[in-house]
């Protein structure tokens, strides 16, 4: 099967790719993938981790840097890599390198799932972003009558 990507025409510079998402095209229910590819200088999306969802990516093409907890690494064709999910499986690619990257992103598909964004102190979970600052107790407005 040859996987076509559309060109991303929403996100601002920097973030721009080109992607496909496998799921609903291959009848997938409980497993996600995306097929994306960077141009040189893009980002796949703000530093992130998963809340309730793991994720596994494999490189098809080119030499992304991964951005992870412990640093950055450069990728090669061939090979993978698993965030899991919670803080320890933050992650993002970065095409440092002057040829287009292709990567394939496979994940769980759990429900609630949520995002959080260290970088912007943000955390996206049923169809909304929110600011973590404004987060408040558990207690906070309850009453017991």
């Amino acid at each position: 099967m040859t996987i076509d990507v559309a060109a991303d025409t929403e996100s601002p510079p920097g973030f721009r790719t080109r992607y496909r998402q496998l799921g609903p095209l291959l009848g997938g229910e409980l497993l996600g993938g995306t097929v994306y590819e960077l141009d040189p200088g893009e980002r796949n999306g703000p530093y992130h981790y998963e809340i309730g969802n793991e994720e596994c990516l494999l490189v098809l093409a080119g030499t992304p840097t991964l951005r992870h907890p412990d640093g950055r690494d450069e990728l090669a064709v061939g090979d993978m890599v698993v965030f899991p999910e919670g803080a320890g499986g933050a992650h993002q690619l970065i095409n440092e390198s002057s040829a287009v990257t292709r990567v394939l992103i496979l994940s769980t598909k759990r429900e609630p799932q949520g995002c959080a964004y260290p970088d912007s102190g943000k955390l996206s979970t049923l169809g909304g972003v929110f600011r973590i600052a404004g987060a408040v107790s558990y207690w906070d407005g309850e009453t017991a009558g």
